[in-house]
């Protein structure tokens, strides 16, 4: 029978536990070009510079104990940083010959790359002159072999770990391209650029070890789901018993850049609201399923109440109606039923919580993720012109349960509970400007520039692994634990969150776009960076006693 988790130190520090404390964000995304060199160097790299579960938990522990002490006066905080590392299929590939590894994932669309599922699965837009994606640029000419995702409170922090983490691998990757995100000023902090509060329906994880009271409670309304549900090899993942060792306590990580195009949002609504006879905001909310405050509109729906919104004990106590009706609000319709929060609601078409047979909620749980992504671009008051939109990041233990199938069967799908629920997908255009409020969604206003899957690895159990922390990733990225650091700088987290075993809740459970990365153990990670049970290299016990 599987085991349940019972190392914090051995699962990288962005999966769980809400994952890195982070205001800023570099997602650096790298080619290896000496492979020996690079494993050789990984495991100074897995013990030294990525963090835990546990490093996280830690610092979580240390920003609440200063707060509750009043030292946050005056906007001071606890300096914070954290790093994780996750591998492509393609890096995986890369390495694999030095240590050995067996690369079977029972995972397709890790092995295969989000390239390869982005037009079919994902619905992202095709280009013209070809089969390929509309992505970036920067995106093509790249194998991609993996992803260092650094967080931290200060754009200054963040950079220098990042350039330790590089020179720690000695010229034996290069950069592909970085992306740069941070968390929006004053009272949009936690809100994303269309003005919608990001994180408010994340599930807790079940029968994580040694937490407090206050650290494992879970809100009234948020789903507890099993370990194996985002960990590889643990309880609740389908795969478990044929997980590779170097695979376990890993999870694989899908990355998207999406753009927002903000302006063309707000038009929309203030147009269409016109017409239908009602105000700006409340079709917003309706096309969303919460208001910008995180209120739900299944809780109230004629205006934003910020109470509810701001409450975690209130912002997610709610179930939809598996008939959609309501007789209480009067918001215009045109089906002459009054929908609280119609079918094709975001929140409604991401989690559906009660609507999905034939279990309700049980029949949701296999297919939910923890995401873990930030804003990038300036505000739209100062730069009106320049681009700005979310970097999606989130994890799980099957991409084909989880962000694939939300966003294909989901999110994408019009005939999701109805011929006329909303479709989500994201196109490159704005393409419908007078639509009915239930058939568009905010991702007709959003655009897939950048996609990948990895998978972080960074386990204990794996010997074949285990002499360096790393993490594997694929254009899909895949997050692993992080394991044996000698000397870790764990991640400091500066904002509001306390470390609670439940995770930030966020309804968008499906960003449009997006790499698939594999994140591993901190114990695989271990392994990656030296030959199987091996001894480190004279180089490396240099590096590791300084």
């Amino acid at each position: 029978m599987t085991s349940s988790l019972q190392d914090l130190t051995n699962v990288q520090g962005d999966i769980l536990l809400n994952g890195l404390p982070k205001e800023v964000e570099t997602f650096w995304f790298f080619d290896i070009v000496d492979a020996t060199k690079f494993c050789k160097n990984l495991r100074v790299v897995a013990n030294r510079e990525i963090s835990s579960t546990q490093d996280v938990r830690e610092k979580r522990g240390e920003i609440k104990a200063f707060k509750q002490q009043g030292k946050a006066a005056g906007g001071l905080q606890v300096p914070t940083v954290g790093a994780n590392i996750s591998f492509s299929a393609k890096g995986l590939k890369k390495i694999s010959p030095g240590v050995g590894l067996n690369l079977t994932t029972n995972d397709q669309d890790f092995e295969a790359g989000m390239r390869a599922t982005a037009v079919d699965k994902l619905a992202d837009p095709k280009s013209p002159m070809g089969s390929d994606p509309i992505w970036d640029p920067q995106w093509h000419g790249h194998e991609i072999h993996g992803v260092l995702l650094v967080a931290g409170n200060t754009p200054a922090l963040v950079k220098e770990k990042l350039d330790r983490i590089i020179k720690l691998f000695d010229g034996s990757i290069k950069l592909a391209f970085k992306l740069d995100g941070q968390v929006r000023p004053g009272e949009q902090k936690g809100h994303e650029h269309f003005g919608y509060k990001d994180g408010v329906s994340q599930p807790a994880i079940s029968n994580i070890p040694n937490l407090t009271q206050d650290e494992a409670f879970v809100p009234p309304g948020q789903d507890t789901i099993d370990q194996g549900v985002i960990l590889c090899g643990r309880p609740g993942d389908t795969q478990a018993s044929t997980r590779q060792p170097w695979m376990v306590d890993g999870s694989f990580l899908a990355f998207r850049k999406l753009k927002q195009n903000v302006q063309d949002w707000d038009k929309f609504l203030v147009d269409s609201s016109n017409i239908l006879g009602t105000f700006s905001d409340q079709l917003g909310a309706r096309l969303i399923g919460r208001w910008k405050s995180g209120c739900p509109v299944n809780l109230q729906a004629e205006f934003d109440d910020k109470n509810i919104g701001n409450d975690p004990l209130r912002n997610n106590a709610f179930n939809f109606d598996p008939t959609g009706l309501n007789t209480a609000s009067t918001f215009p319709h045109t089906e002459g039923s009054r929908l609280l929060c119609p079918i094709g609601a975001h929140i409604r078409k991401t989690n559906p919580r009660t609507d999905q047979p034939p279990l309700g909620r049980p029949s949701v749980h296999p297919h939910r993720i923890l995401r873990r992504g930030i804003p990038y671009g300036p505000e739209i008051s100062t730069s009106p012109l320049a681009e700005r939109g979310l970097l999606f990041a989130c994890y799980q233990s099957s991409l084909s349960a989880g962000f694939t199938f939300l966003q294909q069967f989901w999110a994408n799908n019009t005939s999701f509970r109805f011929e006329a629920a909303a479709i989500n997908k994201a196109v490159p255009f704005f393409k419908k400007l007078f639509v009915t409020f239930c058939l568009l969604s905010c991702s007709d206003f959003t655009t897939t520039t950048t996609t990948a899957f990895d998978f972080p690895t960074l386990s204990k159990n794996d010997q074949a692994i285990s002499n360096s922390k790393h993490t594997l990733q694929q254009t899909t990225t895949m997050s692993a634990p992080n394991q044996g650091r000698q000397s870790p700088e764990p991640e400091r987290q500066s904002d509001s969150q306390t470390g609670t075993q439940a995770s930030q809740p966020n309804d968008q459970n499906a960003g449009p776009g997006g790499a698939k990365p594999a994140e591993q153990s901190k114990e695989t990670l271990e392994k990656l960076g030296s030959n199987p049970g091996g001894p480190l290299d004279e180089e490396a016990k240099k590096k590791t006693a300084k």
